[in-house]
């Protein structure tokens, strides 16, 4: 592993899971509002749970195994496992997990997609 994805990798196993509320608050105002958060980059776990604007009930997403992969440059996202409170939710976390999502090529990006893909590589276990 990189010098440089190491230290990403502690950057976020050291944020602390209320930095991480206040910024997705921000980021989704006025449409959803984070209320609980964590993440375990090195166990690949994670548990959100938001309030949908204009929804009285909470939702909860559990997400147990995830990994980015890099197979001759092309990188696929993996979420193996998630499931959530919601029917609704829970049904549409069955029909993506399993399944590899193809992050598409942009020449640009792609030495951030390949820092990114280091980060969330399952091989360094």
């Amino acid at each position: 592993m990189s010098y440089k994805a190491s230290v990403i990798k502690l950057a976020i196993n050291m944020t602390p899971d209320y930095v991480m509320r206040c910024v997705t608050n921000l980021i989704l105002k006025d449409i959803a509002k984070l209320t609980d958060f964590t993440f375990d980059l090195n166990s690949r776990t994670a548990q959100v749970t938001f309030n949908l604007s204009g929804d009285p009930e909470p939702i909860t997403v559990s997400v147990n195994g995830f990994e980015m992969t890099n197979e001759d440059g092309r990188h696929n996202f993996i979420l193996h496992k998630a499931e959530s409170d919601r029917q609704w939710v829970h049904a549409i976390l069955n029909k993506v997990a399993g399944k590899g999502w193809k992050i598409p090529v942009i020449p640009r990006f792609q030495s951030k997609i390949d820092l990114v893909a280091e980060v969330l590589s399952a091989s360094d276990q």
